[in-house]
């Protein structure tokens, strides 16, 4: 109810009851690991448990109101959805997962630091300590430029190591400067609406890094 963007979803207008959907949402999570162990394997209902935990627990009951932090460590959740992805696929802990797990780390503090910018008194009314309200605008938009560096190296390595080819590389690169370069806008004039742009544009690049590896495996095999 403090947050505006938030007030007229069901649980704070107050359509539904707190209570039913924390045991509901309990309940679907168990069953999710346990359908994802007897029909899947072990190793995915691991990586399922792991994130829900991470999500659920160190993000939102331990981290989320207490630390700037909160989004750094609560994108292991992104990343455990990934390895789950992977191990669906093969039954064990392999490369390219683990490395696209990695992108997806990194690619969770651009995209959160943007929206944060935009939204940054709701935060500051609910008590949510993002980036921006501990070290200002600017501060956080030289951490997304930083941040997106990183993304985008660690986007090169499915190719580097030999895991992706041509199609792949070719596309995490296109989409890689399309991205730092509103990363530098936003360095440029940190604007409301530069960061709601640059918010968009992490997710047309995490569009794009996930349909460039579907497309370069399909025409590889």
């Amino acid at each position: 109810r403090v947050m505006k963007r938030t007030t007229a979803r069901p649980i704070p207008f107050g359509d539904i009851n707190p209570s039913v959907v924390l045991l509901l949402a309990s309940l679907l999570v168990l069953l999710s690991i346990i359908l994802s162990f007897l029909a899947l394997n072990f190793l995915v209902a691991v990586h399922l448990f792991l994130g829900a935990f991470v999500y659920v627990v160190v993000y939102t009951v331990w981290l989320k109101r207490r630390s700037w932090a909160n989004i750094i460590i609560g994108g292991l959740a992104g990343s455990f959805a990934v390895l789950a992805g992977g191990a669906s696929a093969t039954p064990e802990l392999c490369l390219p997962p683990v490395l696209l797990a990695i992108v997806m780390f990194f690619w969770t503090p651009s995209h959160f630091w943007s929206f944060a910018i935009f939204h940054k008194e709701d935060y500051k009314r609910a008590g949510v300590p993002m980036l921006p309200i501990v070290i200002g605008d600017k501060k956080t938009a030289i951490y997304i430029f930083i941040n997106t560096i990183m993304l985008f190296l660690s986007s090169l390595t499915p190719y580097i190591f030999k895991q992706l080819g041509a199609i792949y590389l070719i596309s995490a690169i296109a989409v890689g400067i399309f991205f730092i370069y509103r990363n530098i806008q936003l360095l440029k004039a940190t604007t409301k609406d530069i960061a709601w742009k640059n918010f968009k544009a992490s997710m047309i690049y995490l569009f794009v890094i996930l349909a460039a590896v579907i497309m370069d495996i399909s025409i590889r095999q």
